[in-house]
């Protein structure tokens, strides 16, 4: 029934950005970026990853209250551009790490990725961290959660302790701090020309809002982007 209603208000927001060409401003319901960021070594190697596409960045921690409200509605929105035939749109996942629990957070969901790509545990750690109270910071309680998933010990320690977790957590750390992200959920689009950052008190705490405003974004950036690749032609 959730996911129906998601599923529904996102179809519904979809619906009413083709309306609403003129009612998002920079500065106010969103912000551009300044060139500088999109300068910095690290947005550069993000950028050359996908040229063809627009980029967008989810900023967010399992211990972020906001990110437990945005994570259902983003997972919905982020399926529909993966199952999008020939989608021009490329959406990733940072884990920020703002003090020592949040950064062993950033590692979980390293680990729920290498164990369970298809972020179908994202559901669950938010739920255990934000309804049952489980310290999923603390080794012994991140343990125990992955082997009551499914998973085996020698699993769930191979992937804990594997480089490329250690690696994606510290790539997430410096995308985060390249961008100045601050505050979360945070969202960040990277069109072809500009880059933009959506907040969720920027668009007064509205989660329909904040659709919309991403999805006035994604739109006209892609359509940019089709300009863009016409003319090189």
């Amino acid at each position: 029934m959730f996911k129906a209603c998601i599923r529904f208000l996102l179809i519904a927001v979809v619906s009413s950005v083709c309306f609403a060409e003129d009612l998002y401003i920079d500065g106010k319901d969103y912000e551009r970026l300044p060139t500088s960021i999109r300068d910095k070594e690290d947005v550069q190697q993000l950028l050359v990853t996908d040229p063809n596409k627009v980029q967008v960045l989810f900023f967010f921690s399992y211990g972020c209250h906001g990110c437990d409200l945005m994570h259902g509605p983003f997972s919905a929105w982020t399926k529909d551009q993966r199952q999008e035939p020939n989608s021009r749109v490329k959406v990733y996942w940072y884990p920020v790490s703002f003090n020592p629990q949040w950064k062993v957070l950033a590692k979980v969901y390293y680990i729920a990725e290498a164990l369970e790509p298809s972020g179908d545990l994202n559901d669950k750690i938010f739920d255990g961290l934000h309804k049952k109270g489980l310290k999923l910071w603390l080794e012994p309680a991140m343990q125990n959660f992955f082997v009551e998933q499914g998973f085996s010990e020698q699993e769930f320690k191979k992937a804990a302790k594997s480089f490329s977790t250690y690696q994606k957590v510290k790539r997430a750390d410096e995308i985060s701090l390249s961008y100045n992200i601050t505050v979360t959920p945070d969202i960040v689009v990277n069109g072809p020309m500009a880059s933009y950052k959506i907040e969720l008190a920027k668009v007064g705490n509205s989660v329909p809002k904040l659709f919309a405003v991403l999805n006035y974004l994604v739109d006209r950036e892609t359509k940019l982007l089709a300009n863009d690749n016409v003319k090189k032609k």
